[in-house]
């Protein structure tokens, strides 16, 4: 893909991030800054406003570049099945692991998996962080927002 693809690709994103912002949630933008800041409804906007930023900070930075007609591969070898597998194992995770065990233990066991499968060796750490950050989304969406997670077999 040259750089003016990869550009016109980024800022597409943006794009395509912006009118989904504008056109589809504008139902759901939090007003004020008071105690009604922080929602449910403000993260997916919160993600949609990285993404953008992310996306034209990106695109400027290709533009940037002196050589616009140098060739990259979007992916190296082997990386497009290892991210097949990934999304095959968290359609699994959503659509059957969270029904069958509950959140908390299917998150782990993704996790814990992924990390794996991604190339970490030692299990503990993988352990280490599926916990943090399973901890970290209990916090702030069960505790702070008073989202529920779905039970399953355990809890």
């Amino acid at each position: 893909m040259t750089r003016n693809l990869e550009a016109i690709f980024f800022l597409s994103i943006a794009v395509v991030g912006i009118l989904g912002g504008i056109f589809i949630f504008p139902s759901n933008i939090p007003s004020g800054f008071g105690d009604d800041l922080i929602t449910p409804e403000f993260f997916p906007f919160l993600a949609l406003f990285i993404i953008v930023i992310s996306s034209l900070a990106e695109a400027l930075f290709i533009i940037k570049k002196k050589d616009k007609t140098e060739k990259r591969k979007l992916w190296e070898k082997g990386k497009a099945k290892q991210a097949s597998i990934i999304l095959a194992i968290f359609v699994f995770y959503i659509f059957v692991a969270i029904d069958l065990l509950g959140f908390y233990l299917a998150s782990l066991l993704v996790l814990v998996g992924v990390i794996r499968f991604l190339g970490e060796k030692r299990w503990w750490l993988s352990i280490l962080i599926s916990i943090g950050v399973i901890g970290l989304v209990h916090l702030l969406f069960n505790m702070q927002l008073g989202v529920n997670f779905p039970r399953g077999i355990f809890f």
